[in-house]
C-alpha cells in the first residue's frame, strides 16, 4: 500500500469508528498526500479519477459527520427531556412526603 493508501485508511477507519479527533489529524496530511500525488502525475495523465476519489471520501465523512451530529442532538434532547421527567417527580415526591410528614 502506498503511503497516499495507509493515510487515506487511517482516515477512513478513524471516521468509521467515529473518532473524530483522530480523522481530524488524518485530514490535512490527507490533503498533502493528494497534492502530492497529483504533483507528480506523469504528463498527460487525467488527475480527474483521483480528485474524484478524494471529493467522494470526503462527502462520505461529510455525510458520516452530519449523520454522528444529527444522532448526538437526538440523544441530548433525550437525555434533557429524561432530566425534566425526574424533576418533575422528584418534586412531587417530596411534596407527597411533606404531606403524609
Amino acid at each position: 500500500m502506498t503511503e497516499a493508501g495507509v493515510v487515506e485508511a487511517r482516515f477512513r477507519e478513524a471516521v468509521a469508528r467515529g473518532d473524530w479527533e483522530e480523522a481530524r489529524r488524518c485530514l490535512p496530511e490527507y490533503g498533502r498526500e493528494i497534492e502530492e500525488r497529483l504533483r507528480s502525475l506523469p504528463p498527460g495523465e487525467d488527475a480527474a479519477a483521483l480528485l474524484g476519489r478524494a471529493v467522494k471520501l470526503l462527502e462520505q465523512v461529510r455525510r458520516a459527520a452530519v449523520s454522528e451530529r444529527t444522532h448526538a442532538g437526538m440523544e441530548l434532547e433525550r437525555l434533557a427531556a429524561a432530566v425534566s421527567y425526574r424533576r418533575a417527580g422528584d418534586a412531587g415526591f417530596r411534596a407527597a412526603l411533606e404531606l403524609e410528614g
